[in-house]
């Protein structure tokens, strides 16, 4: 991203409506750390950069097409995002692995996969939990666990925003 020397706004400040969404995307970091995870947080850093840069800074991005991952890079990513512990994964390190900056890589990664590498993990994360569900008889916890998440409550939140009813419903359905 290019260098900006000197944001601008209006003597008085203004509401901005981006901004004010862009605040409120990240209260659940706030309120819930253990559940949302570094990826997240940085993907919200680097909009914020983006958008000040953009809206009060002058820059204008190229219009250029969105390359997508070579499949290389996607496997890397992958490989890096389902082994790696969230304590030691961020978007820096997945970047490098792909010999990215970051900007281009979360661009690159939402073009090849439709997902942002936060939400590419919590669909991982719930697609693996579905094979626990089915197969085996462990608690909702230990699945969670097992899977990733930061405790029952927030696997059954992200579970169902993704298959759009809870574990227990979808394992009643599978066995049934």
């Amino acid at each position: 991203m290019a260098r900006i020397n000197q944001l601008y706004c209006p003597p008085g400040g203004i509401f901005d409506e981006t901004v004010w969404h862009l605040g409120n995307a990240l209260l659940p970091a706030l309120e819930r750390p253990q559940e949302i995870g570094p990826l997240y947080a940085q993907q919200l850093m680097l909009a914020v950069n983006t958008y000040f840069a953009q809206a009060f800074g002058s820059l204008t991005l190229a219009k250029d097409k969105i390359r997508t991952l070579a499949p290389w890079q996607l496997r890397r990513a992958t490989e890096a995002m389902t082994s790696l512990s969230d304590d030691d994964l961020s978007l820096k390190v997945l970047a490098s692995h792909c010999g990215l900056s970051v900007s281009y890589f979360v661009r690159a990664f939402k073009s090849t996969t439709g997902d942002s590498p936060h939400r590419w993990i919590l669909r991982h994360r719930t697609e693996c939990s579905k094979a626990m569900l089915a197969h085996g008889g462990a608690t909702f916890v230990e699945i969670a666990i097992g899977c990733g998440f930061a405790g029952q409550s927030h696997f059954t939140r992200i579970f169902k925003s993704f298959v759009g009813v809870t574990p227990a419903a979808w394992r009643r359905s599978v066995k049934s």
